[in-house]
């Protein structure tokens, strides 16, 4: 790891202590007491290496290291056999904190799995004076909420809402209220009240998503969770002011929301011809409707007839294809102006199938996008998925 230029001791600081380490951590928790500081994982690869002593090191404020720990010495092998491994190490570290009051570095296991099943949480806590390594449970959580340890607010929030733990709602509430808060400490309390049922930060976060401000993209991100129907309305609302910047964060949110909630605002924009990034963004949203974006079918008839405007028409009108070809036979009304692009653009794929109804063709493979498809073109894929029967 390159030291940053840019950390120096300038003229008038306080040096307290100073040293170095062996590899850089992934991440650092910094006392609010003067302590010191504790650093989790290391920065890179671990290689696999439950035996390094890099990862948690616990610095006390003169600069020397106090403690050093080795993945084993917090989990067990039993626990380390169940994180998910790379190439590259052991994806062990979901999180961590100071606990000030109680001189205590809380450790968090990652939640990363290979099966289908998330792993549960396992949480440690090692002393800050001895370095002993002890068990905790999700009530750390609960304390360093009720503490309002500034340090663990961001991890906290996150878990509170992950295991579902309703004895945090009045902290929660406290938290979003309170505008001396940051905003996305504010906005995570929204979130996590959310995943407990209760939706009463859905004005904070509509109000955030549509404005330049630090905690605009986790907004949009979880604007389904915590507003639910209303979220198709503010993402699209998002695309119309902020275009391109934002367009991406709203297509992948769009895949969170109720699709038949989402439908008709993606209509209202398609016809609004709000300009080129929001006539993409409706299309490629309408695709993951599949079925449900029936609706569409006349003004998508009408993209396939006339060139859009937007930055790469042919593909604008192959995205078209797609969402038709996900509607499946009710969209037979396109197929004539399908019909007449897979003439224009893929005369030879067309006719080698023109005449072959899809159940027949064995050749069945996944597309670009990883989906099952007929033809690697998208107008000829589209024309035989709405013909098959």
């Amino acid at each position: 790891m390159i030291p940053n230029p840019g950390v120096v001791v300038r003229k008038g600081d306080l040096l307290l202590g100073s040293g170095s380490l062996k590899r850089c951590p992934a991440t650092i928790s910094i006392s609010s007491d003067g302590w010191g500081f504790v650093g989790l994982g290391v920065r890179g690869y671990n290689y696999g290496d439950v035996h390094s002593i890099d990862a948690l090191v616990i610095v006390s404020r003169d600069g020397q290291v106090r403690h050093r720990k080795a993945m084993i010495d917090l989990f067990s092998e039993d626990d380390i056999r169940h994180f998910v491994r790379t190439a590259g190490g052991i994806h062990w570290l979901g999180g961590g904190w100071i606990d000030d009051t109680r001189k205590q570095a809380i450790i968090v296991g990652s939640r990363q799995w290979l099966e289908m099943k998330p792993l549960p949480r396992l949480f440690r806590v090692v002393n800050l004076n001895t370095g002993e390594v002890g068990n905790g449970s999700a009530k750390l959580v609960l304390a360093a909420l009720s503490d309002t340890n500034r340090g663990a607010l961001d991890d906290a929030l996150d878990l509170v809402g992950e295991l579902g733990l309703a004895e945090a709602k009045p902290d929660l509430a406290r938290i979003l209220s309170d505008d001396e808060f940051p905003i996305v400490s504010r906005l995570r309390s929204a979130v996590a009240l959310a995943a407990l049922g209760d939706r009463r930060g859905g004005g904070l976060m509509k109000q955030i998503a549509l404005v330049n401000s630090p905690g605009q993209r986790y907004a949009i991100e979880h604007l389904p969770l915590v507003i639910g129907d209303e979220a198709p309305l503010v993402l699209c609302d998002v695309v119309r002011r902020f275009g391109t910047t934002w367009s991406e964060t709203a297509w992948q949110a769009m895949h969170e929301v109720r699709r038949e909630a989402a439908v008709a605002p993606l209509i209202q924009l398609l016809r609004e011809n709000a300009g080129p990034t929001a006539t993409d963004f409706a299309i490629g949203s309408l695709e993951i409707m599949g079925r449900e974006a029936e609706p569409a079918i006349p003004d998508l008839i009408e993209l396939l007839k006339r060139e859009p405007r937007t930055p790469d028409p042919a593909w604008t009108q192959q995205l078209v294809a797609m969402v038709l070809g996900h509607i499946g036979p009710d969209a037979k009304a396109a197929l004539p102006a399908l019909i007449h692009l897979a003439e224009k653009h893929a005369p030879e794929e067309w006719a080698k199938v023109k005449d072959t109804q899809p159940e027949i063709r064995k050749a069945v493979r996944k597309n670009a996008l990883g989906e099952q498809a007929y033809s690697d073109d998208a107008f000829v894929d589209a024309i035989l998925k709405i013909r098959a029967k």
